[in-house]
């Protein structure tokens, strides 16, 4: 009985902590919390093997990220895409002429190569980075010249907007296509 009782203050203790930080979350953003808190499910089940954990909702990093730094991902026929930078800077480099817009995750380990990109493309000023989005230690960089040479978190991303990108005939509705169209996405990765 002891033991029970243990684990169930611990799993209370756990889910106060949990809901604690999204309540630290609304107020700092005024809204639901963007802050993820997946541990919270693994340490009740960790604790009683009979613990339930109820999912919630939650708002992807990247989204948050547009959200905070009050960046539209896309609109109207805007097209957008998410990667991995681990993808290497010659991959992003050809994913800016496909993309209106993109979002690079993770971006710690190539950070200045893929600064000193955007700034041979001229896309530094229409580029937003964001590190720990919905923490309360997070950061949100307009001036990314601030980022050279500086260590960043692991949990950050670069929003890169390219208005310069090249467009070819827009097709509204869903009329079927002449001739099959290759994925960009796949031909860029795959080149």
């Amino acid at each position: 009985m002891a033991d029970e009782y243990g684990e169930r203050t611990q799993q209370h203790d756990v889910l106060a902590e949990a809901e604690a930080r999204r309540q630290q979350a609304r107020q700092h953003h005024g809204q639901p919390a963007f802050q993820r808190v997946p541990e919270e499910g693994q340490r009740c089940r960790g604790l009683a093997s009979g613990a339930q954990h109820i999912g919630r909702a939650r708002v992807s990093s990247f989204a948050a990220a547009a959200a905070v730094a009050d960046l539209a991902l896309a609109e109207e026929d805007e097209t957008m895409a998410v990667i991995p930078a681990a993808y290497g800077v010659e991959v992003i480099d050809r994913l800016l002429d496909e993309f209106d817009t993109l979002v690079l995750m993770k971006v710690k380990p190539l950070v200045d190569e893929i600064l000193e990109l955007l700034e041979r493309r001229g896309l530094t000023a229409t580029s937003c980075f964001v590190e720990k989005v919905g923490a309360p230690e997070e950061r949100v960089v307009h001036d990314l010249t601030r980022l050279r040479g500086e260590k960043v978190n692991y949990l950050s991303l670069l929003l890169v907007q390219n208005p310069k990108r090249a467009r070819g005939e827009l097709r509204r509705g869903c009329r079927e296509r002449a001739a099959p169209v290759a994925g960009s996405l796949a031909a860029a990765i795959d080149a």
